[in-house]
């Protein structure tokens, strides 16, 4: 690769001499071979963008290279052929538009010129031509209210940026300061939403009772194996930072936009989106909101009953039962376990409690194990939510997962009441449709519609075994050990998480 350049710097005039130098380097090391002050005095009888074999590039210095392909990047012309008609009194020696201080064209009141084709004294950039477009639109608001008009400053850097509820370039929504986005709940679809929210620069708070995340999935192989219980809980304010709030909250005042927390502390949103999950008993769900370093604790004492015990009940055969019995059986393949099978003492070790089912059928066991499903949590927003609740306490949404009547309030996860089965990874799909929703709001763009997905179940039976179905279709062991069942998925949290798990 040859490089001709007409100066003997590259770069253009505002890059910094060190910037340049470092530029110069790295093309050097790569193995580049530069040309500096030098120009190409045959560029019109050669084929650009295209292969041809030893086509010859002559120099205005007497240089010849021989190349296959030749690619210019020579320059930008400004695109004046809409307006060189219209405007050819006001254009300058490179076609451009003069403008004023307002960027309003020369001589009128009602144009304005932005961008490559405006005559403003500074480095044509991208995020130029966006300061450049907020001003101009902010002028077009001062005349139609009769008000002064702001002059433009050249020249400020991308970090000034000034606010305005919009979509710009690079994913990033600049918005005004009334715009706080409050998230209840740090599951899966929290997280998701909370994450979402960060690639726009949105400002948000995640409010959760717990000081970490919970990957849940992988709480049953936490039961049985020891040391993996630290790879299911990943800290939310390393993630978060200032944007994550540890709290309980008790209830929503829609009038005021506040959400209340158990401390009394209140949080003022513009935009709410309820992720507060369900409830289930442990080990499938952490029950209360234990710190990090309890809930691992928790974990470690359980995984060492189920080694002491030598038989286990396991109470429920959805799929947290199934799993949490083919767990216990991939490490203690010597226990007994019974599947689907109450009031009995619940993850602790006690010899010869006696199980009794329905159908008169004993079982001495010396633990028992319940996986008999979840309930919705509702405390949260109940009170303010009374009229929009399905019989399971779930919120009533719309196709755009807006709460029922509510434009400014999402639900996602399992407190969302839609038609499909409640699964993380349909709650992550439900946070970033829901900050989605949020941004084509502030640009008063159509809202996407949440289509419900299909059954995705992928079983883990213990680390090495596995079955499930996918859009219908069956899956074998081999694809979901590999998808699943050797780690559980963990890997993919503490990656959402931007963290580094634990070995």
């Amino acid at each position: 690769v040859t490089l001709i350049h007409s100066t003997y710097v590259l770069g253009d005039s505002e890059v910094l001499p060190s910037v340049r130098r470092g530029v110069k380097e790295i093309l050097i090391n790569k193995g580049a071979h530069l040309l500096l002050g030098q120009k190409v005095n045959n560029l019109a009888g050669l084929i650009v963008n295209k292969a041809q074999k030893d086509m010859r590039v002559l120099t205005n210095k007497g240089q010849e290279i021989t190349t296959d392909m030749v690619i210019c990047c020579t320059g930008i012309r400004i695109n004046s052929s809409a307006y060189a008609s219209a405007l050819k009194d006001k254009l300058n020696e490179h076609d451009a538009i003069i403008v004023d201080e307002h960027l309003n064209v020369k001589g009128t009141k009602i144009i304005f010129a932005i961008g490559d084709c405006a005559n403003v004294n500074e480095h044509k950039s991208a995020y130029t031509a966006e300061f450049q477009a907020i001003a101009c639109v902010k002028n077009i608001v001062h005349s139609l209210r009769h008000e002064p008009m702001e002059s433009y400053k050249p020249g400020r850097s991308a970090a000034s940026c000034p606010s305005t509820p919009r979509v710009i370039m690079g994913g990033t929504v600049s918005v005004d300061g009334s715009v706080h986005v409050v998230i209840v709940g740090g599951g899966f679809g929290g997280i998701a939403a909370g994450n979402h929210l960060k690639s726009y620069s949105i400002p948000f708070t995640l409010i959760d009772m717990k000081d970490a995340f919970h990957h849940n999935p992988g709480a049953l192989r936490a039961s049985v194996e020891s040391g993996f219980a630290k790879k299911t809980l990943i800290p939310f304010a390393k993630t978060f930072a200032k944007n994550f709030k540890q709290g309980k909250v008790i209830d929503i005042d829609l009038g005021k936009q506040d959400v209340i927390l158990e401390s009394g502390e209140i949080v003022h949103f513009s935009h709410l989106i309820l992720a507060t999950g369900s409830s289930g008993p442990f080990p499938g769900k952490l029950v209360e909101a234990v710190t990090m370093e309890n809930a691992i604790q928790m974990y470690e004492d359980l995984v060492e009953k189920v080694h002491e015990a030598l038989r286990v009940v396991v109470i429920g055969g959805g799929s947290a039962g199934v799993e949490m019995a083919a767990e216990i059986k991939t490490d203690y393949p010597g226990k007994e376990k019974v599947i689907n099978l109450q009031d009995l003492v619940m993850n602790e070790m006690q010899n010869n409690m006696k199980v009794v089912t329905d159908k008169g059928l004993e079982i001495m066991t010396d633990m028992v194990i319940c996986c008999t499903g979840i309930r919705i949590n509702s405390s949260a927003y109940a009170n303010a939510f009374k009229n929009q609740l399905a019989e399971n306490g779930a919120l009533l949404v719309n196709e755009y997962l807006q709460v029922n009547g509510m434009e400014n309030v999402y639900a996602i996860g399992d407190c969302a009441d839609v038609k499909e089965p409640k699964m993380a990874y349909h709650a992550g799909l439900h946070g970033v449709v829901a900050v989605d929703n949020i941004v084509n709001s502030l640009g008063k763009t159509s809202l996407k519609v949440y289509k419900p997905g299909s059954l995705t179940m992928l079983l883990s039976m213990g680390r090495n075994n596995g079955i499930g179905q996918i859009n219908g279709w069956h899956v074998g062991k081999f694809v979901v050990v590999m998808a699943k069942s050797k780690d559980l998925l963990v890997w993919k949290s503490w990656k959402e998480m931007g963290q580094t798990a634990p070995h």
